[in-house]
């Protein structure tokens, strides 16, 4: 089983509503490591795949 998230759902969404505005990634140093949010509008169509969920974590 995998270790939870070092951030909340609420701080995640936030952080990935900012991302999506500003069109960027964002890294967050956490005690368990790098967490990297990055929102769809920032990743190019030739890289999505169709069986990727979207919007979930």
């Amino acid at each position: 089983m995998g270790k939870p998230l070092a951030i909340t759902e609420k701080q995640a969404t936030t952080l990935l509503r900012a991302a999506e505005k500003q069109n960027a990634v964002i890294e967050v140093q956490t005690p368990m490591g790098l967490v990297r949010l990055i929102p769809s509008s920032v990743v190019r169509e030739s890289e999505k795949r169709q069986d990727d969920v979207v919007g979930h974590f």
